[in-house]
């Protein structure tokens, strides 16, 4: 009994803090089996968002997101990194419609604070895979492509599927996603694992409408749909996801 309660983690997920996501439910992860982390917009900062200061050692943006991954992967030895973005995101949303900063200087309602304070959490964050967006908009039967693929000097490519059934807020949720495994890469202690196989990222994205879970495959360049039979367990699903 005292083992299911110390059981080590398979796997660390970074998801949304949506409340329709229910991760273990998901991935039918037993308890103890999954570390996640949640945010709005399931974000990874860069680590160019984390380096320390000019003169200080105190990193320029302190990540929680940061902290919970150095614990799983440098403390634990967690070897699986699964990244899930959904549908209909709100986060993904508000970052498609994100305003122009106000001026430097310019002060506003408290309301008005409490929104920039959203849109300051967009706008560092989500802005890297905004820019994408707006260039596959331009030309969505382009490949989106993406630093990393688990070698130094490797590229991603991804196709996102223009088939009429992902809505605009949805394929730059697709394309968020892939975004967090290029920030991911940028840490040495991530990628100087993934050259030596000794940690594999996983990018997701489930549909909230219908429960489908999709995989992107890096072979194909697209997201995949996992029959739900296949997801037997959190341990056999991670299976699929190295296999894939």
């Amino acid at each position: 009994m005292r083992n299911m309660f110390f059981r080590k983690p398979l796997a660390v997920l970074v998801t949304c803090m949506d409340g329709r996501l229910l991760p273990s439910r998901i991935f039918k992860a037993e308890r103890g089996e999954l570390l996640i982390i949640r945010n709005p917009g399931n974000f990874v900062p860069h680590s160019c968002k984390c380096e320390p200061s000019e003169g200080s050692e105190a990193p320029a943006f302190p990540s929680g997101e940061l902290a919970g991954l150095q614990l799983a992967i440098q403390k634990m030895a967690i070897p699986d990194v699964i990244v899930c973005g959904h549908t209909d995101c709100r986060a993904g949303e508000a970052l498609r419609h994100l305003p122009v900063s106000r001026p430097t200087g310019q002060t506003g309602s408290g309301s008005q604070h409490s929104m920039d304070l959203m849109n300051n959490w967009l706008r560092a964050y989500g802005s890297p895979a905004l820019e994408k967006y707006e260039r596959h908009m331009e030309n969505p039967a382009e490949e989106v492509t993406y630093e990393g693929g688990g070698r130094k000097g490797a590229k991603l490519s991804a196709v996102i599927e223009d088939n009429g059934k992902l809505s605009k807020t949805d394929r730059l949720a697709q394309i968020n996603v892939l975004q967090q495994l290029e920030h991911l890469q940028s840490y040495d202690f991530i990628g100087k694992r993934m050259e030596t196989d000794q940690i594999r990222l996983h990018a997701t994205f489930y549909d909230t409408f219908s429960g489908n879970v999709y995989v992107f495959n890096q072979k194909q360049g697209r997201f995949n749909f996992l029959p739900t039979a296949d997801i037997d367990s959190l341990s056999h699903y991670i299976f699929q996801l190295r296999s894939s």
